[in-house]
C-alpha cells in the first residue's frame, strides 16, 4: 500500500544526486549491459552472450584454435570441451574426477591440457582423440604455456616444479623453486625470458634462457606482500612504445590467512621489469581469478580486463591502474580469459559457463539505483540528467516507490518517467535507466542523475528543556542564587532555524503566560525574584517560523517538571535557654530546611542536628547543649532552607 498525504500538509524541496562511481555502484549494485567507468560515466557495455553451460561446477581455463575451435577445461569432472563455431559444447575427455586448472593452444593448433591431482599432461592434435603425453608424478598442474620453438612449459606443485616438455613427450626439471606451488606462467620475451608465479609466498621469478644453457638464469622479478600469484600477463613489444628495460608485466594477487590489514583485499600489480612498482588496484570482490591485456577489434589496446568473483565482475584498468566495470555476468563467479578471433572467451563457476564477450556494443542495458530514503513521505517532482544521448540511441528513465526499505509487492509498478516522475507518495524511491541503441558502436553516456522531491514540513524535535537547582550542600551552605538557568536542547529533522518562546504558570493556575520569546540560543536567565514563592512550571515551544511561511510553519512543545520558587528566608523562633540546654524551632513556608548553626559571643559556628536526626520538613526543632560564661551571653543562630535562602536570630541570656 502506497500512503496518501493530505493536501494540508505543506511540502518543501529535496535534491537526491547520484553521480561518480560511487554512487553509481552501491554495495549491491543491480544493473545488466552497462560499463562504468572510473569517471562515474555509465554507457552500453560489450556484448555478452552465453554460449555454453557444461555440466561442471567450473570452467577453470580455455583456449581458441586458429580455426575458432573454442577448448575449455573444467571441475570437479575433470572433462575437456569443445566448442566449434556455431556449434554445441561436447566433451572430448572425460577423466570422470579432478580439475582440468590448464589448458593451452601452440601454433600448430596442438591442444595440451593438465590433470589434476593425476599430474599428467595430455595432447589433443589437430583430428585426434587425446594422448597422454608426459607424467609429471606431481599432484597440481597450475599453468601450461607454448613455447616459440615448439616446447611446452608446464607449472607444477607441491613440490614446486617447473618442466619443459617437447613435442615427443620427453620431459626435462629446468626450475625447482622453493615454493610449494607453481601457480602461473607468462612470456616476458618468448623463448628467451619467462615469469613464474608462486604461492604461499607470492614471488614472481624471472627465468632467462641464455643460448646453450642448460638451466635458465634465475632472478626474482618481484616480491609481493600477498601469498598466491594467481596469473600473469605482459605487455609485448608490438604493443608498446616503451623500451623493453621499462616494459610492465600485470601480477594478479590474492592474500591468505596471514596477509597483514593493508593487503587482505585480492590487487592487481603494475610492476616495470626493472622491479618497480608502478601501480597497484586493490579489487572489491573476494578474489582476483585472471588477467588478459585488452583488445579492441582485433589489436591490442592498453588496457587490462580482470576477472573476479563473488559478484562475476569484470573489471577494466587502463595504463594508470584506474577501473571500470566492463561487464557483468549472471554467474557469480568469472574464473579465466582468453582472447579469440573477434572477441573475448569467459569461463565462469557458480555455475559453469562460456561465455562471449563482443566488440560490438550491447542494444540493450540498464542500471537500478539504490533505494533512497526521503525520511518520511514524499511527493516526487522531476528526474533530470547530465547525458549524451546521440541520434540512434535513447536514455529513459523509469521509477518507483514504497515505504518499505527494501522494494516489495507493496511497492508502486515501475513507471516511465519523462521528465516529471508519475510514482505516488512515498517514504523510498528508486530509479532505473534504460539504455538503448541501433548501432553496434554508439551509446548514450550518463554522468549524473537528479531527482527531485517534496517532504512535508516536520516539526522540532526537543530533547531536554530543564530548570537549575541548587543541590542539598549547596542549600545547607545558604548558596541562594534567584536567578535561575532554564536549558533546553532542540534540533529540526529538515535543517530549519529556529526560534524558542518560555512561558510558565502556578500550578493551580490554567492560564500560561509569556516569560521570553524569540529566543535563539539553548538558554535563558530566569530572575526568580520576579515571581511569588510557589510551584511552577515553564513551557518551551519551538518553532521553524523563522523559516518557514507563517501557514506551513511547526512548532513542538515540552513542559518541565514542577519546580519550587523560593526567595522568602526561613525563620528562627522559641529560642529557649534551660541551664546549657538550647531549645528552638525553624520555620519556612515552602521549603524543607537544609542546616542550621548555633555560635556564642560571635565563636565558631557549630552545626546543630533537629531533633528527630534529619532535614526533611519545613519546620524543625532543636536541642543544643553550648558552653556559656558568667553573666551575660550572646547566642545566634543560623539556617538555611532548601533553596538557599539564610536567616539568622539571636538572643541575650544572663547566668
Amino acid at each position: 500500500m502506497i500512503c496518501e498525504l493530505t493536501a494540508a500538509l505543506c511540502f518543501i524541496g529535496a535534491l537526491w544526486t547520484t553521480e561518480g562511481v560511487e554512487g553509481f555502484v552501491p554495495e549491491q549494485p543491480e544493473f545488466e549491459n552497462v560499463t562504468i567507468s572510473h569517471q562515474g560515466i555509465v554507457t552500453l557495455a560489450p556484448e555478452l552472450t552465453e554460449k555454453a553451460s557444461p555440466d561442471a561446477a567450473s570452467v577453470w581455463t580455455l583456449a581458441q584454435t586458429r580455426k575458432g575451435n573454442l577448448y575449455f577445461g573444467t571441475g570437479n569432472n575433470g572433462r575437456v570441451y569443445l566448442l566449434e563455431p556455431g556449434g554445441k559444447a561436447r566433451p572430448v575427455f572425460d577423466a570422470e574426477t579432478g580439475e582440468i586448472l590448464a589448458l593451452c593452444v601452440d601454433d600448430l593448433d596442438n591442444v595440451y591440457f593438465g590433470l589434476t591431482p593425476d599430474g599428467t599432461v595430455f595432447r589433443i592434435r589437430p583430428g585426434a582423440a587425446p594422448e597422454e603425453l608426459f607424467a609429471t608424478e606431481q599432484d597440481y598442474i597450475f599453468s601450461l604455456l607454448p613455447g616459440p620453438d615448439g616446447n611446452l612449459y608446464c607449472a607444477t606443485g607441491i613440490n614446486g616444479k617447473l618442466y619443459r616438455i617437447s613435442r615427443s613427450g620427453k620431459g626435462k626439471l629446468v626450475f625447482t623453486a622453493p615454493q610449494a606451488h607453481l601457480t602461473a606462467l607468462a612470456w616476458l620475451e618468448p623463448g628467451k625470458e619467462l615469469l613464474v608465479g608462486t604461492t604461499p609466498d607470492g614471488i614472481v621469478y624471472r627465468l632467462k634462457f641464455g643460448h646453450g644453457q642448460s638451466q635458465p638464469e634465475v632472478s626474482v622479478l618481484y616480491d609481493t606482500p600477498f601469498d598466491e600469484i594467481r596469473a600473469l600477463a605482459t605487455v609485448s613489444r608490438r604493443s608498446t612504445r616503451e623500451a623493453q628495460s621499462v616494459r610492465r608485466v600485470y601480477i594478479a594477487a590474492n592474500p591468505g590467512e596471514n596477509n597483514n590489514e593493508d593487503h587482505s583485499a585480492p590487487a592487481v600489480l603494475c610492476v616495470q621489469t626493472d622491479g618497480i612498482l608502478r601501480w597497484e588496484w586493490t579489487c572489491p570482490e573476494s578474489t582476483v581469478f585472471d588477467i588478459l591485456m585488452g583488445t579492441r577489434y582485433g589489436i591490442m589496446s592498453p588496457s587490462l580486463l580482470v576477472a573476479t568473483g563473488t559478484n562475476g565482475m569484470v573489471y577494466e584498468l587502463d595504463s594508470l591502474g584506474r577501473h571500470s566495470i566492463l561487464q557483468r555476468a549472471s554467474q557469480a563467479q568469472t574464473i579465466c580469459l582468453v582472447p579469440g578471433l573477434d572477441r573475448t572467451w569467459i569461463g565462469t563457476a557458480g555455475p559453469a559457463g562460456i561465455l562471449a564477450l563482443d566488440q560490438a556494443l550491447a542494444q540493450k542495458g540498464y542500471i537500478l539505483s539504490d533505494p533512497h530514503d526521503c525520511e518520511g513521505p514524499a511527493r516526487f517532482s522531476r528526474i533530470r540528467t547530465r547525458a549524451e544521448i546521440p541520434a540512434g540511441t535513447e536514455l529513459e528513465f523509469d521509477t518507483r516507490s514504497g515505504n518499505s526499505e527494501t522494494p516489495d509487492s507493496s511497492w508502486s509498478e515501475w513507471q516511465e518517467a519523462k521528465g516529471l516522475i508519475q510514482s505516488p507518495v512515498g517514504r523510498f524511491v528508486q530509479w532505473r535507466a534504460r539504455f538503448s541503441t541501433d548501432f553496434p558502436n554508439l551509446t548514450p553516456r550518463l554522468e549524473k542523475v537528479d531527482l527531485y522531491y517534496q517532504i512535508p514540513n516536520r516539526p522540532p524535535v526537543v530533547t531536554k528543556f530543564e530548570i537549575s537547582s541548587l543541590t542539598l550542600e549547596q542549600a545547607g551552605q545558604g548558596n541562594a542564587s534567584p536567578v535561575r538557568e532554564l536549558t533546553w536542547e532542540a534540533e529540526d529533522p529538515d535543517q530549519d532555524s529556529l526560534l524558542f518562546q518560555i512561558h510558565f504558570k502556578e500550578e493551580k493556575e490554567t492560564r500560561w503566560k509569556p516569560v521570553a520569546q524569540d529566543l535563539t540560543g539553548s538558554s535563558h536567565q530566569l530572575d526568580t525574584r520576579t515571581l511569588p514563592d510557589g510551584w511552577y512550571r515553564f513551557k518551551l515551544e519551538a518553532s521553524d517560523r523563522a523559516s518557514r511561511p507563517t501557514e506551513s510553519a511547526r512548532n513542538s512543545e515540552t513542559v518541565t517538571l514542577p519546580c519550587l520558587i523560593d526567595n522568602t528566608p526561613p525563620q528562627v523562633t522559641d529560642m529557649k535557654l534551660k541551664g546549657n540546654r538550647l531549645s528552638f524551632s525553624v520555620r519556612d513556608r515552602s521549603s524543607p530546611i537544609a542546616g542550621c548553626r548555633v555560635a556564642v559571643n560571635a565563636g565558631p559556628w557549630q552545626p546543630a542536628e533537629p531533633t528527630d536526626l534529619i532535614f526533611d520538613s519545613p519546620e524543625e526543632n532543636f536541642q543544643v547543649t553550648i558552653e556559656l560564661e558568667p553573666d551575660e551571653n550572646t547566642i545566634a543562630v543560623w539556617a538555611a532552607d532548601g533553596q538557599g535562602n539564610a536567616a539568622t536570630g539571636s538572643k541575650l541570656v544572663s547566668r
